[in-house]
């Protein structure tokens, strides 16, 4: 079993989390007694709308209010453009859409809390999310993962977040853009017995705010943009942030996710110009109970596209003897590898922007490996490069990931295998001419025969599997997928029966429904038929209806009219393996006209419960032409949606209820006896999957291109294993002292010290000058003598030696920052003398030795305020404790680090 350190609930009303002025709003939310079921793994939605009375909030921090810290596993949030009910708020639901429809908008790119994360959303005095209805976010869904029910049955959960609001908008919003996010992938393995077994991928960074028409710049003047809807001219209209060289992103951290195999965790910046690679707050030491956000604030990092970003997952498996796939179980594993950004808050529309930026399709797969003992994991592409990988995948929707790939249509293999099994009628792993023809009906003999020739392949042998591959090659482009999409077909049909099998095994042993031979009993009661399978026409629903009622019974197509019964047909038919993606089900338009809006199951069970997507239910089509399908992606968030009959794919269900005098009614704790039914099913499953099959063949390695990372040109010394360097990044380092000001009560102060701190950023900037802003410059501050050390990172296009130039000439600065300083409002609550110096301005290239740096013959200037002492430090630890390497210095600052 797994143990969870205890985690105290936050006391998030003693935090000051707001900005002078700033008027202060909290929510508390937590869910409604809620009795954990007694499964390993479960996961349950939970939703929670927004006050009604203001258009516009702006969230400024976030933080877990954790009630079960033994079993509370994680959080996700996202937002909801419609609120839910007032009896759904609060109350936990099976993993699913509740009323709450619109909901999936990203609330900053990724919004998520894990045991380490202190703050959900890892704002900072500067940032805030926007929500409202003003901005389309009325009601939040959080997703909640527990884990340990069976070890602590019968646990009541009140776990809940409570929330800080202001009405007053904040300059930036933050966007969490994951590189990679791997969190459901059946076919891929951690081994056992692995030290540091590691998934990686390449990220060539490129901007995901575009327009999607070439008129839009016209079309914006005319008015176009009031009307602008989907996003088609997203970057003209101002819904998003583009960015580019000359105006790159500002990074802020990174973020790492895993379960308990995950021991470290990497990302790394190549700039494309220069090759350099930059560490962005890799974790060589990552523990799953300490997933915070790892700040990069103070090294004032950018990104524009072009650049590259290596993200890597390292996984110690040393302690299993058996392989551990890629799933949502705690007990399976994860990997999550995120950048976070700031941009300027001004019209930016979250709805339309879910993430920061994107990567280049060429050349992103994802890989996997082993690294030895002393290998650097920041140079994985040089070390381990992905033509000599153990596996690759393709990336998915911004690094999901997706099937294996060992060939040039690799994602297609899997199927071809099945389909090969499903129809070789004498066993050689060949399909010939005639089991060809049954399995593609509309190919032609013909076009069999040409094959044959062009390939070499003796048609009364048959075509194996990569026979069958580069038969595609013969084809033309429309009939080489239509093939595609029929071979594809008949995979998922053969694949859906042999899961259905591994359920049939599973249940044969429980006392479940009395179902005839061939059907599958679920909890509640009900028979789910095996999967059937007719050619896609329009008369598809009509036909699928007939073939349920020849079963008898009362067989008809699935009536799913609660959350349990959704639950368990996903599992009964094969959804849950991510094998097909929709089916038919047994709801319907009433006739009448002037009821086109109602809806009844085909049995006439009452239509209390619904699922329906955005925009559905669509109800300007003719009812007897159209079908209502069940959509879902490796059974996550199940939705209904009305289409043509054949749309909804050619395989489907029936459904009946048991059969005999042995259940009269469904047994009791259905959803727990689910929830342990999946589990073993699964399993089950993932055993037989993970056997070869007999026509299993080992594939030559795919024909992919080199995603090698080039020895860094700024550092002649580099080898594989030396650490990665940062000096290529030009930064300058201004040193001042200050007297005047307790330190002690001025970092007790939280709204002062931050007012502090923009101050002397502001004042620094000014003195370098355009295009050098506050945000180029890093603070944090610290006790001991009156040493003030600033770093300023140019932005790209600005040379260090300009900024150095700039700030020698303002001999100045000294007074300018005394009485700044002596002009923050509050600042006479931390006096204690009669004034506030300022002295000793010192400049030079960052990587100098600071016994050689220029001093000006200007070396102090005051304003009368109490006396104290305090140094304040515009730098990372990292560059004090360079600077304490250059100089050879005894002196240990103590950092506190200030956000």
């Amino acid at each position: 079993g797994y143990t969870r350190p205890c985690c105290n609930a936050a006391e998030a009303a003693e935090r000051s989390v707001f900005n002078p002025g700033e008027d202060q709003l909290s929510l508390t939310w937590r869910m409604k007694n809620f009795t954990i079921p007694s499964r390993r793994t479960i996961y349950v939605d939970v939703g929670f709308n927004f006050p009604d009375g203001e258009d516009s909030y702006f969230v400024v921090a976030g933080y877990p209010l954790v009630d079960q810290p033994r079993m509370l596993h994680h959080y996700v949030l996202d937002g909801c453009s419609q609120r839910f009910r007032e009896s759904e708020v609060g109350v936990p639901r099976f993993g699913f859409s509740t009323s709450g429809s619109g909901c999936g908008i990203k609330l900053g790119g990724f919004a998520a809390w894990a045991p380490g994360v202190q703050e959900i959303f890892g704002l900072d005095r500067y940032t805030a999310l926007p929500v409202g209805r003003a901005v389309g976010i009325e009601a939040v869904r959080v997703n909640v993962h527990y884990t340990n029910g069976d070890k602590y049955p019968g646990t009541m959960a009140q776990d809940g977040i409570q929330l800080f609001l202001t009405r007053s908008p904040r300059k930036y919003v933050q966007l969490n853009t994951p590189i990679m996010q791997i969190g459901i992938n059946h076919f891929m393995h951690i081994p056992a017995k692995r030290r540091r077994f590691f998934v990686t991928r390449t990220c060539t960074v490129k901007d995901v705010c575009t327009d999607k028409k070439a008129t839009c710049v016209a079309e914006a003047a005319a008015g176009f943009c009031a009307r602008d809807t989907k996003g088609l001219c997203q970057r003209t209209c101002g819904h998003c942030r583009g960015f580019s060289e000359s105006q790159p992103l500002k990074i802020k951290g990174s973020w790492y996710h895993a379960h308990l195999l995950g021991s470290e965790m990497y990302q790394v910046l190549v700039r494309k110009d220069d090759d350099c690679v930059v560490d962005l707050a890799s974790q060589p030491k990552w523990y799953v109970d300490d997933q915070a956000i790892f700040s990069l604030e103070t090294q004032n990092l950018t990104i524009a596209p072009g650049d590259t970003i290596q993200s890597t997952c390292v996984f110690n498996s040393m302690g299993r003897d058996h392989d551990t796939v890629m799933g949502v179980s705690t007990f399976d594993e994860m990997c999550f590898a995120t950048l976070v950004t700031t941009h300027v808050a001004d019209g930016l529309d979250l709805r339309k922007m879910k993430y920061a930026l994107g990567c280049e399709d060429e050349g992103g797969d994802i890989w996997t490996g082993e690294f030895k003992v002393a290998d650097d994991a920041r140079y994985v592409s040089y070390l381990h490069p992905i033509e000599e990988a153990i596996d690759t995948y393709s990336a998915g929707d911004f690094g999901k990931s997706g099937l294996k790939k060992t060939h040039m249509v690799a994602s297609r293999l899997k199927s071809f295998i099945t389909a090969v099994e499903a129809y070789d009628g004498n066993g050689d792993c060949n399909l010939n001419r005639n089991e060809l023809l049954r399995a593609v009906p509309t190919l032609n003999a013909w076009e069999i025969s040409l094959a044959c020739i062009v390939t070499g392949v003796k048609c009364d042998v048959g075509f194996g599997v990569l026979e069958l591959l580069s038969f595609l090659d013969t084809l033309g482009k429309g009939r080489s997928s239509k093939m595609l999409a029929i071979v594809e077909g008949a995979a998922a049909y053969e694949q859906t029966l042999r899961f259905q099998a591994s359920y049939r095994r599973v249940t044969g042993n429980l006392a479940l429904a009395n179902c005839s031979e061939g059907w599958l009993p679920t909890p509640s009661g009900k028979c789910i038929s095996a999967i059937q399978s007719l050619p896609a026409t329009n008369n598809f629903l009509q036909d699928a209806e007939a073939e349920c009622s020849r079963f008898g019974g009362g067989a008809h197509l699935p009536v799913l009219s609660d959350e349990l019964q959704v639950m368990e047909f996903i599992l009964a038919s094969g959804l849950v393996t991510k094998n097909w993606g929709s089916t038919l089900l047994g709801l319907k338009r009433k006739l009448l006209p002037a009821n086109r809006s109602a809806w009844s199951w085909v049995d006439d069970t009452p239509v209390n419960f619904t699922l329906w997507a955005s925009g559905e239910p669509r109800n300007n089509q003719q009812s007897n032409e159209f079908a209502v399908c069940l959509g879902a992606e490796s059974g996550e968030n199940p939705v209904w949606y009305v289409a043509l009959p054949h749309q909804c794919g050619t395989h489907f269900f029936c459904q009946r209820d048991h059969q005999g005098d042995s259940r009269q009614h469904p047994i009791q704790n259905a959803e727990n006896v689910l929830g342990n039914l999946k589990d073993l099913v699964m399993k089950a499953w993932h055993r037989q999957a993970a056997v070869p099959t007999r026509c299993n063949i080992q594939v030559p390695r795919s024909e992919v291109l080199p995603q090698r990372m080039l020895p860094p040109k700024c550092n002649t010394t580099w080898s594989p294993n030396s650490r990665v360097t940062k000096s290529c990044i030009d930064r300058v380092v201004v040193e001042m002292t200050v007297d005047g000001v307790d330190y002690a009560q001025l970092s007790d102060d939280v709204s002062l010290l931050a007012a502090f701190k923009q101050k002397v950023q502001e004042k620094v900037a000014a003195a370098a000058g355009p295009p050098i802003t506050p945000e180029h410059v890093s603070v944090t501050l610290s006790a001991g003598s009156v040493l003030i050390t600033a770093v300023v990172t140019p932005p790209r296009g600005t040379t260090a030696d300009a900024v150095q130039s700039a700030i020698e000439s303002r001999e100045e600065l000294p007074v300018v920052m005394a009485v700044a300083l002596s002009a923050v409002d509050g600042l006479s609550r931390v006096m204690t003398g009669p004034k506030i110096s300022v002295g000793n301005l010192s400049v030079r290239k960052w990587g100098t030795a600071s016994s050689g740096h220029k001093r000006h013959s200007l070396v102090s200037g005051s304003v009368p305020l109490p006396a104290a002492s305090v140094m304040v430090v515009l730098v990372s630890s990292l560059a004090v404790l360079a600077l304490k390497e250059e100089t050879g210095s005894s002196y240990t600052p103590n950092l506190a680090l200030v956000s």
